[in-house]
This record gives C-alpha cells, sequence and structure tokens, in this order.
C-alpha cells in the first residue's frame, strides 16, 4: 500500500508537520509504509500568477506522488476560521479526476 500523508499547510516546523511524522510512526508499527509530504516544501513561486496547463517539473514533484499513490490522509490546520489557502492551491494544481480516482481519502 502505498499511502501519502499531506501537511497541509504552508508554516516550517508546523504542528501540522508534527502531527503528520507522528501518524506516520503509527502506520510505521503496524507495517504500513506511509510518505509524509509537506506543503510548505510546495513550489509556490513557481505557481503565482496561474501558469495552468504549463509543465512545471517543481510541481510534477508534489503531483506524482499523490496520483500514484493508494489512498491520502490530510492533517488540516484550522486558519481564520477555515484551512490554509496553500491546500486549495495545491489541489488546484493536482490532475482531475486521476488524483482522486478509487482513492479512499
Amino acid at each position: 500500500m502505498d499511502l501519502k500523508i499531506i501537511s497541509s499547510t504552508d508554516r516550517p516546523n508546523s504542528n501540522a508537520l508534527k502531527v503528520s511524522k507522528y501518524v506516520q510512526s503509527l502506520y510505521k508499527e503496524r507495517g504500513v509504509e506511509a510518505g509524509v509530504i509537506s506543503l510548505a516544501d510546495f513550489p509556490l513561486k513557481e505557481v503565482i500568477g496561474g501558469p495552468y496547463g504549463k509543465d512545471l517539473p517543481a510541481v510534477e514533484k508534489f503531483r506524482r506522488p499523490i496520483v500514484e499513490a493508494d489512498g491520502l490522509i490530510f492533517v488540516i490546520p484550522e486558519y481564520n476560521g477555515s484551512y490554509p489557502g496553500i491546500l486549495k492551491l495545491f489541489v488546484d494544481y493536482l490532475p482531475f479526476p486521476q488524483a482522486f480516482e478509487k482513492m479512499p481519502m
């Protein structure tokens, strides 16, 4: 099983990242490998201005593991009564519907 845990904030060393790594350790104890993807590493400078439809290798580094995953876990902190904007931006750059077809979340 290829499981990905998304730390859904761009704040470096966030509590969401700590929780993501904790969840990762719980899966590891049960013999399940799970990778952590931190949106703090998302190439924000590459996507400002909406270059939709263009090949962006820096973004592809984030897209490919999601499309290839068997399941996703999102660790989403509350931000001003909602969710972090980086999460919306990240989801916008995922290929639809391939990124979420037949995948538990």
